[in-house]
């Protein structure tokens, strides 16, 4: 997450996409501020936050 305090329980909404970088350039293209992104395992993550300031996570998984 992007900021220094942390908490427990459900943070955000998770999204589950079949082409992360296609998500992630239509995303920049409108203006969205991009606050992290993470690849391990094959797997793909970006986040964004929406105008009330909730995260929205984009995760693209591994393909096994």
């Amino acid at each position: 997450m992007d900021t220094p305090r942390k908490y427990t329980g459900y943070t955000h909404v998770a999204l589950e996409v079949t082409n992360a970088e296609s998500a992630l350039k239509s995303v920049r293209e409108i203006g969205i501020a991009i606050t992290g992104e993470v690849e391990f395992d094959g797997a793909k993550f970006f986040f964004i936050r929406d105008s009330d300031k909730n995260v929205i996570e984009f995760h693209q998984p591994a393909n096994r």
